[in-house]
């Protein structure tokens, strides 16, 4: 987002014009989209905000990229906008992204595209999830959707991701405790390993949640099963020579959850 578009006469007489979108006003006005935002605005919506009925999904299916995960009909996939409020950007599945600016021509030799239009906001308890959420709307195509707040500025958002799927103690057939932690960790035993959820899931099986895994050559897959554990297998890209797909019936590890595991009493 250019200085100059931000710090236009005309865009401080908008900014002027238009309601607070903290306001009750504001809320209850469900066409009532800010497509000029300020930089101070901007700052309100500080962090990263990803598109809700995907994350939802992906928390509540366990499948980071489920089924009909890239079929979504919302503009964009995720936002982040700078603490400063001056950088704003907007991914696509993950795989692809580009910086928004207010001052867009039709041909934008820098990439980056239009800002998205501003609406409706809603806080804890008020909206349809127990989540601050925001309205957005692509200028172009007039496709709006809720975006639900995720991490703060600096903050990790993969990390935030791999919290909200990832969670609990589990055992291998062989008795080996597998703990994932919310910082990003698997421990195995007394082996703590980093792992990092993948987002881009282009070159990935669906229904399954990826991890790169620290010192591991390949990806470890891991699929959600009916008793709350996983399934684990190892994989590359696709794209490499002689890639086959998971055998989900021999896996390489299958995890049970932990009270499953334990005598009872």
């Amino acid at each position: 987002m250019s200085g100059r578009a931000l710090g236009s006469a005309a865009g401080a007489l908008l900014a002027l014009a238009l309601s607070s979108p903290w306001t009750a006003a504001w809320a209850n006005e469900a066409s009532a989209f800010n497509c000029h935002a300020s930089s101070e605005q901007l700052r309100a919506w500080a962090g990263t905000w990803v598109e809700q009925g995907f994350f939802t999904k992906a928390v509540q299916s366990r499948q980071w990229f489920h089924e009909g995960a890239q079929d979504s009909t919302a503009p964009y996939t995720e936002l982040s906008i700078s603490a400063d409020g001056r950088k704003v950007r907007l991914g696509w599945n993950w795989h692809e992204g580009a910086g928004a600016r207010d001052d867009h021509p039709e041909a934008d030799p820098s990439g980056m595209v239009p800002l998205p239009c501003f609406g409706d906001t809603r806080e804890p308890g008020q909206g349809p999830a127990a989540a601050r959420l925001l309205e957005l709307r692509d200028p172009q195509s007039g496709r709006q959707a809720w975006y639900q707040y995720l991490a703060g500025p600096g903050q990790s958002p993969q990390r935030a991701y791999f919290k909200a799927i990832f969670q609990g103690c589990f055992a291998n057939a062989q008795g080996q405790r597998w703990c994932f932690e919310p910082n990003g960790q698997l421990r195995i035993g007394n082996q703590v390993l980093r792992a990092e959820l993948m987002l881009d899931g282009i070159e990935q099986p669906s229904g399954v949640s990826v991890l790169k895994v620290q010192g591991q050559c390949l990806f470890w897959l891991f699929k959600p099963n009916a008793d709350g554990g996983w399934s684990v297998e190892r994989r590359g890209w696709a794209s490499e020579p002689g890639y086959r797909e998971p055998n989900w019936l021999k896996p390489w590890h299958t995890l049970r959850p932990e009270a499953l595991t334990k005598p009872a009493g």
